[in-house]
């Protein structure tokens, strides 16, 4: 499966001059026993986990174990408190759907307009040989034997 990269216009730190960004973002559904939302999330070779915004729990329906709590310190050095549950995620393109359950973590934090869902190691990375391409600014992701999936089409015709 092959996403393009996402282009962001940012600033640059040093001029202050607008600055284009390509970002790997790709689209996830998260499927919750109230129904599916399609979420931008941003594959993070550097983030050990899936890590959602509490609210997309809250909105869902997937029931998050406050006795499975942890902290996890981000960059720059603030912590953010995490639950974790189950969550199944949906990737797709075109030609194909792939569907798994694993766990993930939810973060605990006040929502903000900007809330990252970070698709890293643990539950997704894991279950993939990345290609990331950033000249042309494209994302391949090639499923390996370890993902487990709940459901495969392999066509969508």
């Amino acid at each position: 499966m092959k996403f393009r990269y996402r282009s962001v216009i940012s600033m640059d730190s040093e001029t202050g001059d607008p600055l284009l960004l390509m970002r790997p973002e790709i689209p996830v559904t998260v499927v919750g026993s109230r129904g599916r939302v399609t979420y931008s999330a941003l594959v993070d070779t550097g983030a050990d986990n899936v890590v959602f915004p509490r609210s997309v729990a809250d909105q869902l329906g997937i029931d998050l174990n406050p006795s499975r709590r942890s902290e996890a310190i981000g960059f720059g050095g603030g912590s953010v408190a995490l639950l974790s549950s189950t969550a199944t995620l949906e990737i797709a393109n075109p030609t194909a759907l792939f569907r798994w359950s694993s766990q993930a973590l939810f973060s605990d934090c006040q929502p903000q307009d900007d809330d990252v869902i970070l698709l890293g190691y643990f539950g997704f990375l894991e279950f993939f040989q990345a290609n990331f391409d950033g000249l042309r600014g494209w994302l391949e992701l090639i499923p390996n034997h370890r993902l487990p999936l709940d459901k495969t089409v392999s066509s969508k015709n």
